[in-house]
């Protein structure tokens, strides 16, 4: 391999396109990349020629092991209240992703309410929340009514596939909130304290910047800097098309 960190790169990531096709269990494809990394393993102590297609196996496994994993663990029970009014209880599990009219939440449930019956449940949501009066943060335990939904797929080869794309970060529904109180905080998780400190900090950096520039070049250093998404204004967005450097840009559209 005259580049061998590349071709692994490739490789892996053939691995995990593959696995979102394939019809294959987690088990079995983890049982196979083992199996693979023990040939490999021999491969090295004994100095047997053609062992580089054996690495390449190992990763392209590794890669379809780990799209597998991320597909079983996106499985949830929320799946059968699809199409359905519900209220789901749970914390925020990563930092929110803030927009111009929106904010989108990784949702860790514990509890779903429908119809008057409450059941205990697993797994993680998107949580979209319409023309939010306050933003939430990571680790707050929220009460969220909505409508329970399963992103659709593409359905052509070769499209961008939203539903694939959330399935493959663990998430099988989203559910979207609007209105006056659908979204209450009602408490706190015992979520990792570093990262919560850091999150802390970064949105206090953040606000700082906001205040002390322009509303346009606010956004554009804070999607820079702290890949802060926002909106970009047509001048701006022009001005940065025009001089070559557009793709600077893209972190905060």
């Amino acid at each position: 391999m005259n580049r061998p960190l590349v071709v692994l790169t490739v490789s892996y990531a053939a691995g995990i396109l593959i696995g979102g096709f394939a019809v294959i269990k987690a088990s079995t494809a983890l049982a196979l990349a083992a199996f693979c990394f023990l040939a490999a393993l021999v491969w090295y102590v004994r100095g047997w020629r053609g062992g580089r297609l054996v690495i390449v196996v190992l990763f392209v496994l590794t890669g379809l092991a780990a799209s597998r994993l991320w597909l079983a663990g996106s499985e949830t029970a929320l799946l059968d209240y699809e199409g359905r009014r519900v209220t789901v209880t749970g914390w925020v599990a990563a930092e929110p992703d803030v927009r111009e009219d929106r904010v989108f939440y990784l949702v860790k449930a514990r509890e779903v309410s429908a119809g008057g019956e409450r059941r205990e449940i697993s797994g993680t949501v998107r949580l979209v929340e319409k023309d939010p009066e306050q933003v939430r943060g990571y680790g707050d335990m929220l009460r969220a009514t909505g409508l329970i939904s399963r992103p659709a797929s593409s359905g052509n080869p070769g499209l961008f596939d939203y539903r694939t794309y959330l399935e493959r970060q663990g998430i099988k529904v989203t559910l979207f909130c609007r209105g006056r109180g659908a979204v209450e905080r009602t408490g706190e998780y015992s979520a990792n304290p570093l990262l919560k400190a850091v999150l802390t900090l970064k949105q206090r950096l953040a606000a700082g910047a906001a205040a002390g520039l322009p509303p346009a070049w606010a956004r554009i250093v804070n999607g820079i800097v702290f890949g802060i998404q926002g909106p970009i204004d047509r001048d701006t967005r022009r001005a940065f098309s025009e001089t070559g450097l557009v793709h600077v840009t893209q972190a905060v559209l």
